[in-house]
């Protein structure tokens, strides 16, 4: 039992270094961010000619139209907007679109079926047919309002020859920002603009996140497209891009406003795929990145680790280890173990507390919503960290589309837990049981193993707060 608890302190600590490592970058990233200037153009009604690319499956037309119209009021005269519709079956769905789209010579549409490579695919499908006088491309997702200055106004920095992608960021509808759910939710992807975006900025290697972001279609044809082994496709091709030295510019002003997942259980599903599509990235070229061209990887990793989360699911696993094991077993290394991994937690919570805080100041956030952004952030790590450790067993997996509008759910916050959050809930039940055992038992639990439990059963009564503030609407 000794070797055993050693093995486990050992581990514990390893996982203790790489939080220690991963939260110094954040702070690094942060502080670094703080110097970004917002670069500026002269705006321009024409010039280079532009093709927007939009990629659709099983969409709302309606979603869908708001965006094309959008589009169609750009100052920018010199564009035509190409629309892939790949995979859907319905036809209630997508023939709308096409007869939205005849007759427009700024629209392009193309309904494709059986195409490979999820997004990807039908991007590279979308570069092919978009006609060859087009140096700039921009890619659009199909729920995003756009700002009808959009090109007029960043189409420009391409007259610097240098300039390979430039990068906004993605605003959020205000119509859909009425819980604290979404507000919350709305803080953490403020996050990633407003600080490892600016940082990215900062050494000129903005990664192209496709959503509101432009390139130059002769580098992407360079790169060799898309790549659609890779469920964050962007990150994957922007890794490319960095890597051979292509410079880029973040322009930190929402042109767009898109839709945010609509639930917890959405929410979670698609901070999923973004931590197994980052990690895939991370478990195939990191090493060799960090030793052939370190220092263009340095400004480029910290990027997607911002989806990575290699402590919880640990966290979580050895909290319960040890609660069984302290029914039978005490000494010295079973202790040690519960206060590193209650240490790790600190760290971690002490670290997400600073970056709130630091958003609170810079962006005017309430402290009620850094509040519930904090929980909601808490709420989805279980997810962050089963896509990143997901990477282990699977090459890659499916892209599923994250929906947008309620869905019926059973109008019971704990049997949605129990069904959305299986892992969690069965953790959380057991932490309770195991301490509720040990205590009647007569064994006394050590301060610390007893704090490691409560914040298991903290996340999950955070979740029940979460689903209690969403009301399970159907949108028809």
């Amino acid at each position: 039992m000794q070797l055993f608890s050693i093995f486990i302190l050992a581990i514990t600590i390893l996982i203790a270094i790489l939080v220690i490592i991963h939260r110094v970058t954040k702070i690094f990233v942060t502080a670094s961010s703080k110097k970004y200037i917002k670069p500026t153009s002269a705006p321009r009604r024409n010039g280079k000619k532009v093709a927007i690319q939009m990629a659709i499956r099983n969409e709302d037309p309606e979603v869908v139209f708001r965006t094309i119209d959008s589009l169609l009021k750009q100052t920018y005269e010199d564009f035509v907007l190409v629309i892939i519709d790949n995979n859907t079956d319905d036809k209630s769905l997508w023939e709308p679109v096409e007869a939205f789209c005849e007759g427009n010579n700024k629209l392009i549409f193309t309904h494709v079926e059986n195409l490979k490579g999820f997004k990807s695919g039908a991007l590279n499908l979308a570069l092919e047919i978009t006609p060859e006088d087009c140096e700039i491309i921009s890619v659009i997702d199909c729920d995003t309002i756009v700002d009808q200055d959009y090109l007029s106004d960043l189409i420009p920095f391409f007259d610097n020859p240098q300039i390979m992608v430039v990068q906004t960021p993605s605003g959020v509808q205000e119509e859909i920002l009425d819980n604290d759910f979404t507000l919350g939710l709305g803080v953490i992807h403020r996050y990633f603009h407003s600080v490892f975006m600016t940082y990215a900025h900062s050494r000129r290697r903005v990664p192209f996140i496709g959503n509101m972001g432009i390139i130059r279609r002769s580098i992407l044809e360079e790169q060799g497209q898309w790549n659609g082994k890779y469920l964050c496709e962007d990150m994957e091709l922007s890794r490319r891009l960095i890597l051979d030295r292509n410079e880029s510019i973040f322009v930190d002003h929402a042109y767009g406003k898109t839709l945010l997942p609509s639930n917890l259980k959405n929410a979670k599903q698609q901070f999923y795929r973004w931590a197994f599509g980052n990690a895939q990235i991370f478990r195939d070229f990191f090493m060799k990145d960090m030793t052939t061209r370190t220092k263009l990887a340095m400004s480029y990793y910290p990027i997607p680790s911002i989806h990575a989360n290699i402590f919880c699911l640990p966290y979580y696993i050895i909290t319960i280890l040890l609660l069984i094991l302290s029914l039978f077993y005490s000494n010295q290394y079973l202790n040690a173990i519960s206060f590193v991994i209650l240490g790790i937690y600190i760290i971690e919570a002490l670290g997400n507390l600073m970056t709130h805080l630091h958003l609170a100041k810079k962006e005017g956030f309430s402290i009620k919503t850094i509040a519930v952004s904090m929980m909601v952030l808490k709420s989805l790590s279980t997810s962050f960290s089963k896509g990143t450790y997901a990477v282990f067993r699977h090459k890659t997996m499916p892209f599923k589309i994250t929906p947008h509008t309620n869905e019926n759910q059973v109008n019971n916050n704990l049997y949605n837990l129990v069904k959305y959050f299986r892992l969690e809930t069965l953790l959380s039940f057991a932490a309770i049981a195991l301490v509720l055992i040990n205590y009647l038992y007569n064994r006394s639990l050590e301060t610390s193993l007893l704090l490691n439990a409560a914040f298991i059963i903290l996340s999950s009564i955070f979740q029940l707060y979460l689903m209690g503030i969403i009301k399970a609407e159907k949108h028809g």
